[in-house]
């Protein structure tokens, strides 16, 4: 289940979070130019639609987990977690999962096992109940990785994994958290990271899941191309102005109710096939 936090982790993370969030300020305080014609969503659009389906709550299909990200001690899944639960007949499917204290994502991937075995046991099998999975940033590669089989460790049946801001190929910003593993595990071009993928890429059929990538213009945690799904996918959004376009990602409404319309079998706003990042040059204009 990972070790506890050491002493002086607090001072240290106080100190990553602090020049993470100076990184994403650079364009976390201005709207971003463009509009993405495979995600036509405006914010206030989506709050409609959030409280439309706040208004007719339907059931989901299976169980939803949404697994939390790097820095998130809880609020931020839960926050995410609570928006889901309110647009569902099924509120008890939908779980969350937060790794603060997980050091390693062998602790990460025994955390998500753990909760969801907790909650829907699937008895002596090779891996879990069907899942659908929210995966904010950290979380999404946590959840791939928990879905992977292997070392007789019971795997994550996942179906469909839904990532915000998720670092698929590394996180541009991941030396400031050098002290963390997790953090050198998400460095671009890190063994953990080319084998997850090398892994993923080479499923066997009855193990694949659909993925559906999203990121906020402007994400310099990250960075925007690192979000793409292995494809080369992932629908962008202009930041919300004031905001900051990764660390504030997990509740942006476009995002949630994407989601929520195909967690609950409906047309999504989303559409394929994914319209390309705009021009890096165009990303941090302000409108």
């Amino acid at each position: 289940m990972g070790t506890p936090l050491g002493p002086g982790f607090t001072a240290r993370a106080s100190k990553v979070m602090l020049a993470a969030l100076a990184g994403a300020a650079q364009l976390g305080c201005a709207p971003q130019k463009g509009e993405n014609p495979s995600f036509p969503f405006t914010i206030e659009e989506a709050e409609r639609e959030m409280a439309a389906m706040r208004a007719e709550p339907k059931p989901f299909s299976r169980p939803v987990l949404v697994a939390a990200g790097f820095m998130d001690p809880g609020p931020g899944a839960a926050w995410t977690a609570g928006d889901l639960r309110k647009v569902t007949t099924t509120p008890e499917m939908v779980i969350e999962v937060p790794f603060m204290t997980a050091r390693t994502f062998d602790a990460c991937r025994a955390r998500v096992i753990e909760k969801l075995e907790a909650s829907f046991v699937s008895g002596d099998t090779a891996e879990t109940v069907e899942v659908d999975v929210i995966g904010v940033s950290m979380g999404g590669i946590v959840s791939r990785y928990a879905a992977m089989p292997g070392d007789g460790r019971k795997r994550l049946n996942m179906k469909r994994l839904f990532t915000i801001g998720s670092p698929h190929h590394g996180a541009a910003l991941a030396h400031l958290g050098k002290f963390d593993a997790r953090a050198r595990d998400m460095a671009p071009g890190s063994e953990f990271l080319r084998t997850l993928n090398e892994g993923t890429l080479s499923l066997d059929e009855a193990m694949r899941y659909e993925v559906f990538a999203y990121v906020r213009l402007g994400d310099t945690l990250v960075g925007e191309e690192n979000t793409r799904w292995l494809d080369g996918r992932v629908w962008w959004v202009e930041n919300r102005p004031f905001e900051f376009p990764h660390a504030q990602a997990f509740n942006d409404p476009r995002f949630l109710a994407d989601i929520a319309r195909r967690l609950r079998g409906e047309r999504a706003y989303a559409t394929e096939p994914c319209a390309p990042l705009p021009p890096r040059a165009d990303r941090n204009k302000a409108n």
